[in-house]
């Protein structure tokens, strides 16, 4: 058993890692969105087909915040059973 309690350390702490990467990557995306948002504002109103290309990046960064609290909601409720 203390094999396997070992195992399931590595495999949280490896879900933990991807998570925190995932969020790394999240806040990389929200601040390059912010710097297109501001680009855009400068540029005027020549930018229709980049303001809908923003909200789709927004649409899609917001899809996964969410999948990224349920993931991390889910592991945590997992790790507690586990104990």
């Amino acid at each position: 058993m203390a094999g396997n309690n070992s195992s399931n350390d590595k495999s949280w702490k490896s879900l933990e890692f991807i998570i925190n990467v995932l969020r790394e990557h999240e806040r990389a995306l929200s601040n390059s969105i912010e710097k297109l948002a501001t680009v855009a504002e400068k540029a005027g109103g020549s930018t229709t087909g980049l303001d809908t290309k923003l909200r789709d990046v927004e649409k899609k960064m917001g899809l996964l915040q969410k999948e990224i609290t349920e993931l991390n909601g889910y592991l945590q409720k997992d790790r507690k059973k586990a104990q």
